[in-house]
């Protein structure tokens, strides 16, 4: 996991994360867009499966979100 410095007159900052494990590989890329009410954070992701994918399941990294 790592991030680019901004440059001073940029709205936004992006960081990279990097995933390997015994089943897949995969890199991340995010773009925060900070706010004062609200926080926007788009992600962009590419998978390599290195086995045959039986049951593909998908989940929050956190279930600590708050909604209004």
């Amino acid at each position: 996991l790592w991030m680019d410095e901004p440059r001073p007159d940029s709205t936004t900052m992006r960081m990279w994360a990097l995933l390997d494990g015994p089943s897949v590989a995969g890199a991340y890329q995010c773009v925060i867009t900070p706010g004062l009410t609200q926080t926007t954070l788009d992600i962009q992701a590419e998978l390599h499966f290195r086995r045959e994918v039986k049951k593909l399941g998908l989940g929050p990294i956190t279930s600590m979100w708050m909604w209004d």
